[in-house]
């Protein structure tokens, strides 16, 4: 499947290879459900997947979004969402779990 593919069929990416992430805390926490655990971690300790393949894609901008092939309304999807696409392995002792409400609060608070 193709990052737009992914980013256009939504929740519904039955088959896609890529892991959504974003890099906004507080997108993180408008698409929380009761139950879900939110995590942080570093991409630079992706690993390949069982098949070799590791892939990042940052389409957090509309610039990097349409280098990634991606078109509209996929574009703002992403953008929206400050989302990167990750394919690969993240190791266990890689993966910290966040609290939402302090993580927001902190990013709130800083200058723009």
């Amino acid at each position: 499947m193709s990052a737009h593919g992914h980013v256009s069929s939504g929740s519904s990416n039955n088959g896609s290879q890529y892991i959504s992430t974003t890099l906004d805390p507080e997108v993180a926490a408008k698409w929380n459900q009761p139950g879900q655990t939110t995590v942080t971690f570093d991409t630079d300790d992706v690993i390949p997947d069982v098949l070799g393949n590791r892939e990042i894609i940052d389409i957090s901008t509309k610039e990097k979004a349409i280098a990634a092939g991606l078109k509209q309304p996929a574009i703002n999807f992403a953008t929206s969402s400050k989302e990167v696409l990750i394919v690969g392995h993240v190791p266990a002792d890689s993966i910290h779990i966040i609290d939402l409400k302090t993580a927001v609060t902190k990013t709130s608070d800083c200058p723009q």
